[in-house]
């Protein structure tokens, strides 16, 4: 077990591309609108698309209050999102929820990176932590379960 601070942004999504070669199975976020996760950037992308193909039964669970940035500045995740839709599943938190405000990613229900809130950039990567995951586990799919289906990179075509 091993626990380290963050204290910038900047951390924050570095930790987010340590914890990803340390998925096999499961990499679950929460983020109030996946601004501050760098998810987007062409770099993430290639990870993700390695990732997933290294792990073919991997599946990356997205909950977000607001879809909006998704919607509108993501284009490339919501392109692997369409390209992986059995792997990649992005949803809306239910309003009820909307109070949740501390972003957190889990990986295989042993590691976790979490801020201590949204308007923070203060935060800590906790790894091979299996009882401190299990909270937040518990917590995304209470997240999870009650949210709805949001942006999946799929054409409308109208």
């Amino acid at each position: 077990m091993t626990s380290e601070a963050l204290g910038s942004l900047s951390e924050y999504r570095d930790g987010i591309h340590r914890l990803l070669p340390l998925a096999d199975f499961a990499f679950d976020i929460f983020d109030p609108d996946l601004v501050s996760c760098g998810l987007e950037t062409s770099d993430s992308i290639s990870r993700l698309t390695e990732q997933f193909n290294a792990h073919r039964h991997l599946a990356m669970r997205i909950v977000v209050h607001d879809p909006g940035y998704i919607e509108q500045h993501c284009p490339r995740l919501l392109t692997l999102c369409r390209l992986r839709s059995e792997q990649i599943h992005i949803r809306v938190s239910a309003l009820h929820h909307r109070n949740w405000q501390q972003p957190f990613a889990l990986v295989d229900g042993r590691h976790l990176l979490t801020r201590f809130h949204v308007d923070s950039p203060r935060g800590k990567l906790c790894l091979d932590d299996t009882a401190l995951t299990a909270q937040y586990l518990a917590q995304f799919e209470t997240l999870f379960q009650a949210s709805t289906p949001g942006p999946n990179g799929a054409f409308l075509g109208i």
